[in-house]
């Protein structure tokens, strides 16, 4: 009888099943649509921007090495190279292949956002419709579309790392630590601020108890021991180019800032602002959503378990960038460098809305929000191209 049952089951799946297929089928359509309109508007504009012209130079004329210039990791260069090797072998132009990396990126992105949405028991449309809030993150809904190399390659790093570092948590194996440890030596191969956002996540799982078991082992050693020696040969090769500290100083634009308290608020003052803006189009779509009927930033660094490590993480994070930049008088923050701390937030929300019982409402949100931004951002690029605007190309 209950072998019957089971049959009937697997023959008329229930209703709901069909829906969030059918929701998944969309999402998916609507990523596939975005990558081969943001390759052919690539592709059919003149010029190329500032970044990929900086890879085409070391491309060209560098072979393959631990270094190529002091203000950025090697691993962006390891893996777009074999993608400009294949394109030419194709007849492929290195436009082409520029585009088609830097948004093969982007998908990854999404794939890896959902992965980490579905480990905290996210079904599975509700988990690819909260995917698409990457997309509400300015940097990424705007400036991904044509332009930046380490920071794209540093997105879907750092997304790699917490999904690894989700898996290690629920499943303590040798395996998983060492799995953790080559995810962390491949974000700060991607771009060196990635490590802030890697110690924040850190530093929040010490306030769980079932994480802090995790990561206080022994063998947690091998996570640092393995991300140590991967990192190792391009430290080294830091070093014999110049002092660490000017390869730093060089990477934040940093003078020395007079000794009064001014500067220093002015700088917290300008951080705090960007990470607004970055994240300003998500907080409109919550604000519309559910007109805060909820204390999301309670709610999110609040709960058992790892329910509260996102959240937690996106606040300290936060305050480390602070506390770090501001110590070191960074004169000339970039919206971008922020980015893999406010990644943080559009994971963490989705598990604020699990919990209340409105991810339902949370995920249609955001994915219809997302597709409204996508669109207007696409349009905007395309008459750029028309006007023949060169504020962003050369």
């Amino acid at each position: 009888m209950l072998f019957c049952t089971s049959l009937c089951s697997h023959n008329h799946p229930p209703p709901r099943n069909i829906s969030l297929q059918k929701g998944t089928g969309l999402a998916l359509l609507l990523l596939i649509i975005h990558f081969v309109l943001i390759l052919l508007e690539q592709n059919l504009k003149s010029g190329i921007t500032d970044d990929a012209l900086q890879q085409l130079h070391f491309i060209n004329k560098q072979s393959w090495q631990w270094g190529y210039i002091s203000t950025q990791p090697p691993l962006y260069s390891w893996l777009f190279k074999p993608i400009v090797d294949i394109c030419s072998f194709l007849n492929l132009n290195f436009k082409f292949a520029d585009s088609f990396f830097r948004q093969s990126l982007v998908m990854v992105s999404i794939l890896i956002s959902y992965l980490i949405l579905r480990q905290h028991k996210i079904d599975q449309r509700n988990a690819i419709f909260s995917a698409f809030s990457l997309f509400l993150i300015s940097e990424i809904g705007w400036s991904f579309q044509y332009n930046y190399t380490h920071t794209v390659l540093a997105v879907t790093t750092i997304l790699l790392f917490i999904l690894q570092f989700i898996r290690l948590l629920s499943c303590p194996t040798l395996q998983n630590y060492i799995f953790t440890g080559g995810s962390i030596a491949c974000a700060v191969l991607s771009k060196y601020n990635t490590l802030l956002t890697i110690i924040g996540i850190l530093c929040a799982s010490l306030s769980i108890l079932s994480a802090r078991k995790v990561i206080l082992r022994f063998r947690f050693l091998i996570t640092v021991l393995m991300a140590f020696i991967i990192c190792l040969p391009h430290f080294n090769w830091i070093l014999s180019t110049r002092n660490p500290l000017i390869t730093v100083k060089k990477v934040l634009e940093v003078e020395d800032i007079a000794g009064n308290i001014l500067p220093i608020l002015m700088n917290s003052s300008g951080i705090l602002v960007l990470f607004i803006a970055q994240i300003l189009p998500l907080l409109i779509t919550l604000m519309i959503a559910f007109r805060l009927k909820y204390n999301w930033l309670k709610i999110m660094i609040t709960g058992n378990g790892n329910q509260a490590l996102l959240g937690r993480s996106f606040m300290i994070t936060i305050l480390i960038y602070l506390a770090f930049m501001t110590m070191l008088g960074a004169r000339d923050i970039r919206m971008h460098w922020l980015l893999p701390a406010v990644l943080l937030l559009p994971l963490a929300l989705p598990l604020v809305a699990f919990r209340i019982g409105k991810i339902s409402q949370y995920g249609k949100s955001i994915f219809v929000s997302a597709v409204i931004v996508k669109v207007i951002c696409f349009i905007t690029l395309i008459i750029i191209d028309v006007l023949g605007d060169s504020w962003a190309f050369h």
